[in-house]
């Protein structure tokens, strides 16, 4: 608490009128896409601060072991977790680099696009697997073209009743 309140009193005052500063002489490189028009917010985090966040991840992985346990035997309790914002969480609190981490929208295009090659696929198999039985209707087709032909094939077509 006590860097904490050194950090808001001293630091941040003296580091934006810096960066105002360094802004307006346009010595700063102009910011990245993302933070363009955003308004920067600067986060001191302590060391034991960032200690106790790393303490942190140890109830993400247990609650996920417990998640395993209980999906073993009742796999519709997945539905209850959202592992995308564990997954942020946990490397929030590690102090995993951002520009490690997939932003949402790009994530979704890949699993859409992966969603949609696993559609394919799968009406690919069941193209296969519809094969036989289109040829089997067809080689009956053509029996039944040719029956007309044949003597007792007009036999067999009037007890069809197609002759």
């Amino acid at each position: 608490p006590v860097l904490e309140n050194i950090y808001g009193a001293q630091l941040e005052p003296t580091i934006d009128r810096t960066y105002q500063i360094l802004n307006r002489r346009r010595e700063l490189p102009p910011p990245p896409r993302e933070l363009q028009n955003q308004e920067l917010k600067i986060e001191y985090i302590s060391i034991l601060a960032q200690a106790q966040k790393a303490v942190a991840t140890g109830s993400i992985e247990r609650g996920f072991a417990f998640l395993g346990q209980v999906s073993a035997v009742k796999p519709e309790v997945l539905d209850k977790v959202d592992a995308d914002e564990a997954v942020d969480l946990y490397f929030d609190y590690l102090g995993v680099p951002p520009s490690v981490v997939v932003p949402d929208d790009e994530v979704a295009q890949l699993r859409d696009a992966r969603a949609q090659k696993q559609q394919m696929a799968e009406n690919a198999e069941m193209a296969a697997k519809m094969a036989p039985a289109a040829k089997s209707g067809a080689d009956a087709a053509a029996v039944l073209a040719s029956a007309g032909e044949n003597p007792n094939g007009a036999a067999l077509l009037q007890q069809l009743g197609l002759g």
